[in-house]
Formats: C-alpha cells, sequence, structure tokens
C-alpha cells in the first residue's frame, strides 16, 4: 500500500507540469481595450497643436502636403484626388506619385467633420484623427496575430508593448496624416490574411472559405494596398516569405501555391486598374504601372518556383500544385507582355531599398537605425524583449506545441526580416515593432 503510493507520487512529481490557465475572454476584452485606450491617449500629444487654428494646424511637411490633397479634393467635388498636382515636379506640376486610396480616406473624414467645396478645410481636425485610427486598428490586428500563435496570453502581452513603445503612438499621432501607419496596418493586415489562407489549407473548409478560392482573396487584397500606397508590394514579399518558411516547417499543408496564383492574377489586373484614369508610363518606378506589374509577376513566377521545389520532396499533387504551375505559366505571360522599357525602370526603383538613391539617403528615415540613437530608442521595450522571444524560440523550438509552431513561425519571420532591414534603414522599424 505504501509503495504504490510512493509510485503515485514519484509519477506525479515526474509529470509535466500544467500549463498555464489562459485569461478569459473578459479579461481579455479588458486588457486590449485598455491597452488601445493608452496608444489613443498618447497619439494625442499634439492634439492641442493641431486645433489650435481652424481648418487645422499642420506642421510636417508631409502631413501638409496630404492637407492639401485633401483640400483639393473636397474643392473639386470627387471621391478621388486629382491625378493632376501642381505641387509635384514643381514649378509646372505634374502627375501624382501617391496612390489615390490614402487621400481619399482622408477626404472621407474630412467630409464627415464638415468639409464642403465651399469651406474644404474645416473638417481637416476630423481627418487629422485617421492615423490614430489606424494605430487602434493596428494594435488590434498585432494581438489577432500574437492570439493566433500563442493564445490570449500572448495577445496581452502583445498588446501592451505596442502601446508603450514610443515608436507606434508618435508615427500614428494625431495630425501625422502621412501613410506612416497605413503601411504598418496594411503590412499587419497582409500576414494576417496569409495566415488565413494558411489555415484554411489545415481545415480544408468548403463554400466561400474554400482554399481554392484564396488566390483571388490575395490578389484583391494585394491590389487594395497598392491602391493606398505602392510600397506595401513589399509587405506582400514579406507575408510571402513567412509563408514560404511555414510551408517548410510544415509541407502537409502548403500555402504558398495559393500566394503564387494570387501574385500572377493581380499582376495581369494592375494594368486595368492603374489605366482608369491615367495611362502609366513604363518608365516610372514610382507611380503604379508595368513597373509594378513587373515585381508582381517576378513574385509569382518566385513563389511558383519555390513552393513547387518543396512540393518535389513529398511528391507533386493535384491540389495546391496546380496553382503553382497556374501562378507560374501567369506569371510570365505577365512578364511576356509587359514593355521591356520597365525593366531599367525597375532598376532605378530598386535604390529605394537600402537608401541607395543619393536623395534618399539624407532623409533621416531612409538611413541606418544605428546612425540615429532617436530613432532606436523608439523601439524601447517592443523589440528587445522580442527578439529574446525569438531566440527563446529557436533554442526551445522542439517543446513547443505541434499545433501553434507554424503560425509561430509565420509571426516570427517577418519580425526577424523587418529588425535587420531597419538597421539598414529606420523606416522599417514601426512594422518591426508592430509584430514583436
Amino acid at each position: 500500500m505504501g509503495g504504490t503510493k510512493t509510485r503515485k507520487r514519484k509519477e506525479a512529481a515526474g509529470a509535466e507540469p500544467a500549463a498555464p490557465r489562459e485569461p478569459s475572454r473578459l479579461l481579455y476584452r479588458a486588457h486590449l481595450a485598455a491597452a488601445c485606450a493608452l496608444a489613443v491617449l498618447l497619439a494625442f500629444h499634439r492634439f492641442a497643436t493641431v486645433t489650435s487654428e481652424p481648418g487645422g494646424r499642420f506642421e510636417d511637411p508631409d502631413a501638409m502636403f496630404h492637407a492639401h490633397r485633401v483640400v483639393r479634393t473636397i474643392q473639386a467635388g470627387a471621391v478621388l484626388p486629382p491625378v493632376f498636382d501642381p505641387f509635384e515636379n514643381f514649378p509646372g506640376g505634374g502627375r501624382a506619385v501617391w496612390p489615390p486610396l490614402h487621400d481619399a480616406s482622408l477626404a472621407l473624414m474630412a467630409r464627415l467633420g464638415g468639409s464642403t467645396p465651399a469651406d474644404p478645410r474645416r473638417g481637416l481636425p476630423v481627418a487629422a484623427a485617421f492615423p490614430v485610427l489606424e494605430l487602434t486598428l493596428a494594435l488590434l490586428a498585432a494581438a489577432a496575430l500574437a492570439r493566433r500563435a500563442g493564445g490570449r496570453r500572448a495577445a496581452i502581452v502583445c498588446g501592451w508593448l505596442f502601446a508603450l513603445t514610443p515608436c507606434l503612438p508618435r508615427r500614428g499621432s494625431f495630425g501625422d496624416i502621412d501613410h506612416n501607419l497605413t503601411e504598418v496596418l496594411a503590412a499587419l493586415l497582409l500576414l494576417l490574411l496569409a495566415d488565413g489562407i494558411a489555415r484554411r489549407e489545415e481545415e480544408r473548409p468548403s463554400g466561400l472559405r474554400d482554399p481554392r478560392l484564396s488566390p483571388l482573396l490575395w490578389a484583391a487584397a494585394v491590389l487594395l494596398a497598392l491602391g493606398f500606397y505602392t510600397g506595401l508590394v513589399f509587405s506582400a514579399a514579406v507575408a510571402a516569405v513567412a509563408v514560404a518558411v511555414r510551408d517548410l516547417a510544415t509541407p502537409s499543408s502548403r500555402a504558398l501555391p495559393r500566394l503564387s496564383l494570387g501574385f500572377a492574377l493581380a499582376a495581369l489586373l494592375l494594368p486595368f486598374f492603374a489605366s482608369l484614369r491615367v495611362t502609366p508610363s513604363p518608365d516610372d518606378p514610382w507611380r503604379l504601372g508595368p513597373v509594378y506589374v513587373l515585381v508582381l509577376a517576378l513574385g509569382a513566377v518566385s513563389t511558383a518556383l519555390l513552393s513547387l521545389a518543396i512540393a518535389a520532396r513529398r511528391g507533386l499533387s493535384k491540389d495546391p500544385d496546380l496553382a503553382s504551375f497556374a501562378g507560374l505559366v501567369l506569371g510570365l505571360l505577365a512578364i511576356a507582355l509587359t514593355s521591356p522599357r520597365a525593366w531599367p525602370a525597375l532598376r532605378r526603383g530598386l535604390g529605394f531599398l537600402g537608401s541607395r538613391d543619393p536623395w534618399l539617403a539624407t532623409i533621416d528615415e531612409f538611413r541606418p537605425l544605428f546612425l540615429d540613437t532617436t530613432w532606436a530608442g523608439t523601439a524601447l521595450p517592443a523589440v528587445p524583449v522580442a527578439v529574446v522571444g525569438l531566440v527563446l524560440l529557436v533554442a526551445l523550438r522542439k517543446r513547443a506545441p505541434d499545433g501553434r509552431l507554424p503560425d509561430l513561425v509565420l509571426v516570427a519571420t517577418p519580425f526577424a526580416a523587418l529588425t535587420l532591414l531597419a538597421l539598414a534603414q529606420s523606416r522599417f522599424l514601426p512594422a518591426a515593432v508592430a509584430l514583436s
């Protein structure tokens, strides 16, 4: 009898410790609401300055430019900002560099605040809250990614780190109506969508959630993102890299073929959308047009080849490898249909990365992070905490629950990539902080 009790005590002592209990749904929501409230409070630090003048006081040059675009949109009584802008290519004016949807969103906010063609500046103080709204949505999107990867407890930690790290409330402050937080929010939403597409491959649902419809969803999301900011093509590429690493870790449920076909569809559809208001120039690396068709098509071809290489290790199958073949063929077709003049423009546009462009190298956010201690300080405490977590994940990956390892990989990969890129170019820091 005594020996039996002793054996039971030894078995209990050697048993694995019970997993920590997950916070209740109410506590989880309360934490996220409090983190959002703190982020909003910090982001409103310029409220008095912006509202000190009728029609808003925008001191940052980029914010002033977007306010000008909003005013011209409302004066014209249009939904989208005018294509021609006298402030571009001064003094002659020229075609606006930025896609229309960011300024169209600001114009909508201004109209909600009372702007009219007769008084277009009246609602600008309401439009000044747009980056704060984006900041809140970005916090919730980051928490959703963390919850998928590590549960509610991880989402709570993520939400508080997001709110307490100065980089994000600073870039999403009231009145900073440049596209800074638009980039962060869109990057998080693209990654959240990529994670959802990957989950569909595991669950294999039917109906509207059928995995075979995922390429259409990815193409629509990429085109919508490009309508806000052309640089988001890079965020789509980072999400694709994260999915590729996830597929390497779990080759039994691969999502990269769906993204490949989605990139190809986006490449074929972009010329139509880009030419609705203007005729795109193949020599232009900054405005939506043939150069971005090439980028999307190259994304389709490269992801298709990588996906087929992963599939070859296990044997090709009709689904999803047929999507990879389709992405490869349609991507090559898009490249063949694009003007050869777009290739030199693409090479010029790559100067955007690494500050190789001489003019961009003079702007602080395009310079290396280690040359600006102010930028580096705004990443505390989120990035150091996340780096430690990433090291622990690599060291203890064998102990991670099998069901959560793919989601952890999907989030950790873009964080690591963006953190390394931020060392070369500070402008990548906000997105890295959001993913930490």
